[in-house]
């Protein structure tokens, strides 16, 4: 197999102590199910991972105005119109 990138790539872990086993974990469930996904946990710092898991813990949530004007100026593109059942 050929190399897709030429040069080297910089790793870097900030995880602490036993995080190796959780994100071997949840990397090995979440790309061995059928729909790939992973925990948005290790996309962020302890801090911002606490804080995005308290968000969504929220009975309801609202996206911030610049998300929502995204969200309306390309959900056509991402997503068909429903269509009547």
């Amino acid at each position: 197999m050929e190399p897709i990138l030429e040069g080297t790539v910089d790793v870097r872990s900030y995880l602490g102590p036993g995080d190796e086993r959780t994100l071997a974990d949840d990397v090995l469930d979440g790309l061995t199910r059928p729909l790939k996904e992973l925990p948005p946990k290790h996309f962020y710092a302890p801090r911002g991972s606490s804080l995005f898991l308290l968000l969504f813990a929220l009975p309801v949530y609202f996206p911030p105005p610049p998300f929502r004007l995204l969200l309306l100026r390309r959900a056509p593109h991402i997503l068909p119109p429903p269509r009547p059942v």
